[in-house]
């Protein structure tokens, strides 16, 4: 037989502690001295204090910032991806302008970027990024995810509301670059995408949900479809049906242009039914 390496060795007792293996029987000296081990590996999982708001370092000295969210019990990002945290996983990466209007500033939200790059990113932040025990960066699902932090729990029809015109947001005003149908009496300032720091906040501390950018989600817009849900609305849009919460556009997941972007979650990774839905405690600090 093959030894293991010390990898695999990890991986085992890893799979042992999540899958429960372990029982209550007598045993041998050897299985008692096993069982030892697996529980001596298992204390590193242990409960911690969940923060309001986490960031990750990205390294040099570029973080993300998340917002804990107990209706979903996991972190979401407070922003979308910006051009600066995207240019740390592809450095050459260009957002171009509109209309002579640049959407290439650091702190202006990553666009040009296809569902599979954002797929990519998040992975690199997987692999780069300091993360807490247990969780994990990707894209949010749609109806479960998005649309809870859009609606902030209330099951709102607009990310501000119910009723037009916007209360906030980056979308189509007056002051929009292009020449098609913009928002009567309304002008946010910013004819194409602006700082994400300047998205507007929702009662949820999450900057950007509604405008500025379209955001990639991980949902199919139809079963046995390749293309991928957008929500969310964006500079460009001022249709007070595009604008709703539950709107959603399927596009293929190669597609790359100058309205869409994406946030990322920090995520529980899925564990075994009798493990419970994560691995840390409830309990929430400042």
């Amino acid at each position: 037989m093959t030894p293991y390496a010390p990898k695999d060795l990890f991986l085992l007792a890893l799979l042992v502690v999540m899958s429960g293996c372990v029982n209550d029987e007598p045993m041998g000296a050897s299985a008692q001295s096993h069982t030892n081990k697996v529980s001596n590996f298992s204390r590193s999982f242990q409960p911690f204090t969940i923060v309001r708001e986490m960031a990750l370092d990205v390294g040099a000295d570029v973080k993300m910032t998340f917002v804990w969210v107990p209706a979903l019990r996991m972190w979401v990002g407070k922003y979308d991806v910006t051009n600066e945290e995207y240019r740390r996983f592809k450095h050459d990466h260009n957002s171009g302008e509109y209309d002579g209007h640049t959407l290439n500033e650091a702190s202006q939200p990553a666009v040009e970027v296809s569902f599979n790059d954002a797929v990519r990113f998040a992975d690199w932040v997987n692999r780069t990024a300091k993360l807490p025990i247990g969780y994990k960066c990707r894209l949010p699902g749609g109806t479960n995810e998005w649309l809870t932090f859009a609606q902030c729990g209330d099951g709102r029809k607009y990310p501000w509301g119910d009723e037009m015109p916007p209360k906030y947001g980056n979308y189509h005003g007056q002051e929009g670059a292009g020449l098609w149908d913009k928002i009567e009496d309304y002008n946010d300032r910013h004819p194409v995408t602006c700082r994400v720091e300047d998205s507007c906040k929702n009662e949820w501390g999450l900057y950007g949900i509604g405008g500025n950018v379209w955001q990639w989600t991980s949902e199919s817009y139809e079963s046995n479809s390749i293309c991928r849900v957008l929500r969310g609305a964006s500079w460009r849009d001022g249709g007070a049906d595009v604008l709703e919460c539950s709107y959603r556009l399927g596009y293929d997941p190669s597609l790359r242009l100058k309205f869409i972007g994406f946030r990322l979650l920090l995520s529980p990774i899925i564990l075994p039914k009798n493990m419970g839905s994560t691995s840390v405690a409830p309990s929430v600090s400042d």
